[in-house]
């Protein structure tokens, strides 16, 4: 089972743990190694399009949750993989196109978008190093063509108006944005916080030791 609440290694704290929640390279790796991701994958698809399977739709959804955001793994040594992970999600997609999501439902269609742009943005900001996952950049540009195409998905974040100003009824002009983009663009209350904890026995004042039992995530 997939747990995106615990995406680091154990005894993983401050700096580390928080790099390691926000790119889950290393819990896919992890996951790679006990066995063979894509073909469960596939597997979730069809127990929960066909049957209605609850349990396949979760499965299904938290590894699109995975794999959308890994950095170091898509741009890195499992390039491959990765441009064949999208290759099977888009033909998974030609089935629920014109079916809303069919049984995973237009939430989970509406979070695979978001995490799809996410992933996108990503893949753009390794650009300065044009030799460093050159393939699955071209594998998601292609993608998102279809995707807008066949989909009406816009998975540029560059193409879309997400903030700007707007008169009201009154004639004052006010700054509006997109629901859930301070999240995305991780700002305000979303901005990633990184906390030094000194390795001593007893922690400074002001300081909480979170106990690894719960069920935190520093990416929220």
């Amino acid at each position: 089972m997939i747990d995106l609440k615990r995406t680091w290694r154990e005894g993983a704290m401050g700096r580390e743990r928080t790099e390691m929640a926000r790119d889950r390279s290393w819990a896919l790796g992890e996951v790679l190694g006990k066995g063979e991701i894509l073909g469960e994958f596939e597997v979730a698809f069809v127990a929960c399009f066909c049957l209605g399977n609850f349990v396949s739709a979760g499965q299904w959804r938290r590894v699109v949750g995975l794999v959308l955001t890994c950095r170091d793994a898509a741009v890195g040594g499992r390039e491959g993989w990765f441009v064949e992970f999208l290759e099977v999600l888009r033909r998974q997609l030609e089935v629920l196109e014109g079916e809303d999501g069919g049984f995973l439902g237009e939430e989970v269609m509406a979070e695979v978008q978001k995490l799809l742009r996410g992933f996108g943005k990503m893949l753009r900001e390794e650009e300065e190093d044009l030799g460093r996952g050159r393939k699955i950049r071209e594998a998601f540009k292609a993608f998102a063509e279809w995707a807008e195409k066949r989909l009406d998905w816009v998975l540029d974040t560059r193409d879309i108006l997400r903030r700007g100003m707007v008169q009201t009824e009154e004639g004052d002009m006010v700054e509006v944005e997109e629901e859930g983009l301070e999240e995305e663009e991780e700002r305000g209350e979303y901005a990633p916080a990184i906390v030094e904890v000194a390795d001593s026995a007893s922690p400074p004042l002001g300081v909480s030791i979170v106990d690894d039992d719960e069920d935190d995530d520093p990416r929220f």
